[in-house]
């Protein structure tokens, strides 16, 4: 502010207008909203007066961000204003947070489907602008869906990559809130508590006070409930109080979950205050309908009814919980009307903050990878790439998970149902067209040069490996260039000893990192959901030809 305060007194208004540009980028936590909401209205006015049309659309970006993040009613009449300014004068990085925006916009509105297929597209535009937080907005994006379709279990791989990326523009606490409510969700206790604990640590009011820090403490919150977490719920119920009224946002307001009252009402729920809980749902209910967020109302609804239900008002918990489900079923939230059935089924009350084994969505939780009497669906598979990810979908399930070598082999086999593909040729070496065993015959080296060698490809085939694992798919790429490549030189190699070293073959190497990154992705594909794991073991063969035949 300083620097701001020594812009508006030196004259020079590109300077100004800069100053209060990056000001507003540092203030994006919610204690600063007034604050921001000023200078970026200080922004447009010295725009307006040197009739500069780029610092006008930035000033635009920031009011309508700024109204976003403070649940203004007037933010989707600013949101038109910036996007005829930049139909007029179209500018790149900006028309991609514009379609951040809009996808933010299609998840309040309860067009879930839709929101998938907008926050794609505004990926695809944001790694055109050559934007730093692709990444980030893309992941925040498909978290959002995914929890309000029911789905956060499927999330636990990509939250779990996300978390630990190098491509992220900063350390993004905001996941690590997702994979705690996420693994709370799916009954996984232990990556819920591990992802809470390193919330706390040292302590939550050592979070950093940004645009991630109201979602973050939202997904502890939940989480909180999830584990009956009481001494963590009091810290996040005395953090949020201050911001109850505002929407649960996230960046340049790419992504809502909803009214901060829906996080406070769980952490009074966990402190055992229930009165306090039915009075902030009740809140919640308000808010969201003034924000136009459909899904995060229907939420609401369900967890008023199950908060009624237990302080005895029963007449009224079964209107609201009526009008959930029906609103859910409008809008494709399949996910939470089969957890509220298997819910009563079981004879708990369902609400979408119930801790003790409710698991939200169609998924089972990870360790019901290994069950047995999961049936297989029947059909032909599809494997679509999306964003930093695949969509694999059999029958009516679908699941998303991250990319990695293994579902690029699987995707191939899928998309050539039927066919025995090589898996020299998967690995794609391959000789005119062909799959070929190019080193049937290796050359002779010496003693030392054979140790030397052993220990580079051993080395190499640990870091393919390892990277794969880790989700590093350009680092696997590069590990396994290197190994083709000393191969080939070995296949050449004289030794001077005339001692032979015989390597395995090409297409033997092949058999073996094809199989292994098909298994890890099955692996995934089994913890994210077990029935369509259950498909690919039924229907995928690897060794040195692969297959996949439907059932």
């Amino acid at each position: 502010m300083a620097a701001v305060d020594d812009a508006r007194t030196c004259g020079d208004r590109a300077a100004l207008t800069e100053a209060l540009h990056l000001a507003q980028h540092c203030l994006l936590g919610p204690a600063h909203l007034d604050l921001r909401l000023r200078l970026g209205e200080e922004l447009l006015a010295v725009a307006g007066a040197t009739m500069d049309s780029f610092d006008e659309r930035r000033g635009l970006l920031w009011r309508t961000t700024n109204l976003y993040l403070a649940g203004d009613p007037h933010a989707d009449r600013a949101m038109n204003l910036l996007r005829g300014a930049l139909d007029a004068e179209p500018h790149l990085a900006m028309a991609y947070a514009l379609s951040a925006m809009e996808v933010m916009c299609a998840i309040r509105a309860g067009s879930l489907v839709r929101a998938e297929e907008l926050a794609e597209t505004s990926a695809d535009l944001g790694r055109r602008a050559g934007d730093h937080d692709v990444l980030g907005w893309y992941g925040a994006h498909l978290t959002t869906i995914r929890f309000f379709q029911g789905r956060a279990a499927e999330l636990l791989p990509i939250l779990g990559d996300l978390i630990a990326s190098p491509e992220l523009s900063e350390p993004n606490d905001a996941f690590l809130g997702a994979m705690a409510t996420a693994a709370s969700m799916a009954g996984d206790t232990w990556a819920a508590t591990t992802a809470l604990s390193r919330l706390r640590r040292p302590s939550l009011r050592k979070l950093r006070h940004n645009s991630l820090w109201l979602v973050t403490l939202y997904g502890a919150a939940l989480a909180a409930r999830h584990l009956n977490d009481a001494e963590a719920a009091a810290e996040i119920h005395d953090l949020l109080a201050p911001f109850a009224e505002l929407p649960a946002m996230a960046s340049f307001a790419v992504t809502c979950l909803g009214s901060m009252h829906f996080a406070l009402a769980a952490t009074a729920l966990t402190l055992g205050r229930t009165d306090d809980g039915v009075t902030r749902y009740r809140a919640a209910l308000a808010a969201n309908e003034a924000l136009g967020h459909r899904p995060a109302h229907v939420l609401a609804e369900a967890a008023l009814a199950d908060a009624l239900a237990r302080t005895g008002q029963s007449n009224e918990a079964l209107l609201h919980r009526d009008k959930a489900r029906a609103e859910a079923d409008i809008l494709g939230m399949s996910g939470w009307i089969e957890s509220w059935d298997a819910a009563e089924a079981a004879g708990r009350p369902p609400g979408p903050t119930t801790p003790g084994g409710w698991t939200p969505g169609r998924q089972r939780p990870r360790d019901a990878a290994t069950a047995v009497g999961v049936d297989a669906p029947t059909g032909r598979a599809s494997c679509v790439r999306f964003g930093v990810g695949w969509r694999v979908r059999v029958g009516d399930r679908e699941a998303s998970i991250p990319d990695s070598l293994g579902m690029r082999y699987l995707a191939t086999l899928v998309s050539n149902p039927g066919a025995v593909v090589a898996a020299l040729a998967l690995a794609g070496r391959q000789v005119g067209g062909h799959a070929s065993d190019a080193t049937s015959a290796q050359g002779v080296i010496d003693e030392q040069a054979r140790h030397a060698y052993r220990a580079r490809i051993l080395a190499l085939e640990s870091q393919a490996d390892e990277a794969e694992a880790e989700g590093r798919a350009d680092d696997a790429e590069r590990a396994r260039s290197e190994l083709a490549w000393l191969l080939e030189e070995i296949s050449r190699a004289t030794g001077i000893n005339g001692h032979d070293r015989t390597f395995p073959t090409d297409a033997e190497r092949a058999r073996s990192s094809v199989q292994k990154a098909i298994h890890r992705a099955l692996v995934r594909i089994r913890e994210v959901d077990p029935a369509i794991g259950e498909h690919f073991a039924a229907t995928v063969s690897t060794g040195t030809s692969c297959s996949y035949r439907p059932l």
